[in-house]
């Protein structure tokens, strides 16, 4: 609710409380847990949407206890990886994308099978 009335939508005719179970996140984490449990910098960086910010907070921690913070974040659905996101391409390139990818037999292979992806600027700086 504080967050609703930050931006001015105080409404709680459309405010929907829901439940633990329905929170839980693809890892079976509660989102709201999880973040009450991170450091006060890391909350100040998701609250705020700032990449910057969370990587200087991260990059303050031990790498283990950094590591440990995101698969939290992960597991309830707090952070979204991008290591099974493709980026996008504008439609004229549909074509092109779909050529290039028919040829990789990788594409067509179970997700535990396919070679992993290039780390993120966040993986690099993770490890360093």
């Amino acid at each position: 609710k504080e967050m609703a009335k930050e931006r001015g939508d105080d409404d709680d005719d459309n405010a929907v409380e829901l439940s633990r179970e329905e929170r839980l996140g693809p890892g079976g984490l509660d989102p709201v847990d999880v973040f009450e449990s991170l450091p006060k910098a890391m909350q100040e960086a998701f609250e705020s949407k700032d990449m910057h910010m969370l990587q200087v907070a991260l990059e303050s921690m031990p790498i283990e206890e950094a590591k440990r913070h995101m698969e939290r974040c992960e597991q309830s659905g707090l952070w979204v990886s991008n290591k099974d996101k493709q980026p996008q391409q504008d439609d004229d390139d549909d074509d092109a994308q779909a050529a290039a990818t028919d040829d990789d037999p990788s594409d067509d292979a179970p997700p535990s099978e396919r070679p992993p992806p290039p780390p993120t600027d966040a993986d690099l700086a993770a490890t360093s």
